[in-house]
């Protein structure tokens, strides 16, 4: 995975995957996504917290305005 980033000069974050389904259960119901995508979203989100926390919390923001009616 390493040498494929680095040949499109990109970062790799590495983060712990652990727990990421029990909190895409509610962000799949709440956004009509399947678990699996929306523990993508999770996993995502928490390597952009790693890397950029501001970028994670705009991410957040719209995805929770994207769940209100």
């Amino acid at each position: 995975m390493g040498v494929l980033i680095s040949k499109v000069g990109g970062v790799l974050v590495e983060v712990n995957s652990a727990y990421s389904s029990a909190s895409a259960r509610i962000i799949a119901s709440d956004l009509g996504l399947d678990v699996h995508t929306a523990s993508a979203y999770v996993i995502a989100l928490r390597g952009l917290r790693k890397r950029c926390k501001n970028t994670a919390k705009v991410l957040m923001i719209k995805l929770l305005l994207l769940r209100s009616p």
